[in-house]
This record gives C-alpha cells, sequence and structure tokens, in this order.
C-alpha cells in the first residue's frame, strides 16, 4: 500500500494498493494499449486510455513493477506486506499490518 501524495491524487483516495511483478514474467492482455505518463522524471504511469483508470508504473531501470490492485479482475487472494508514507494517511485509517519478518 502506499500514500505517497501522487498515489494518493491518483486513487482518489488515501492509499493506492499495489502488487510487483518482474518485467520479464509480466505482460498486457485483453484489447488496447495502456496510456503513459511521467510523475516523476524517472517514474512512467500507465492509465486505461478509456477511463482514466491507474494501471501500473515502473521506475526507470528497475526488474520489478507495480500493477495497482485495482486494475486487477480479482485482488481476493493478495494480502498487503506494508505501508509506505503512512504518515501521510488520516488518523481514522487503520495500519496494514506487516506481513514481513521482523529483521
Amino acid at each position: 500500500m502506499c500514500s505517497c501524495p501522487h498515489c494518493a491524487r491518483l486513487s482518489g483516495g488515501p492509499l493506492m494498493g499495489w502488487v510487483g511483478f518482474q518485467r520479464s514474467a509480466f505482460a498486457w492482455t485483453g484489447s488496447g494499449t495502456p496510456g503513459s505518463f511521467r510523475s516523476w522524471p524517472t517514474m512512467e504511469r500507465w492509465f486505461c486510455p478509456v477511463c482514466g483508470t491507474p494501471l501500473g508504473a515502473v521506475a526507470h531501470g528497475e526488474d520489478y513493477l507495480g500493477i495497482c490492485l485495482s486494475a486487477l479482475d480479482n485482488c481476493a487472494e493478495i494480502t498487503p506486506i506494508g505501508h509506505s508514507f503512512r504518515d501521510k494517511t488520516p488518523a481514522w485509517l487503520p495500519s496494514v499490518p506487516s506481513t514481513q519478518p521482523a529483521s
């Protein structure tokens, strides 16, 4: 989960959910091609050119890309593992518990 100002603005809410994929293991399916724009000089974001739904993002030179949970047909089995920029969310929003092992 991410609550950075860019993700919150694009999601229309206090956070955006993401799932990561290796670039080499990911391919767009279906008809059409996503639109894209740069939200930072090194960050490309994708969206549906028909309805504007945010679809994902990738940072220049990274091996992984992020796909928005809202872009998936079924995300019921995905469990969040953390929350970046938690300090930017409203106090009423419950914390996303980390499922990462303690280091």
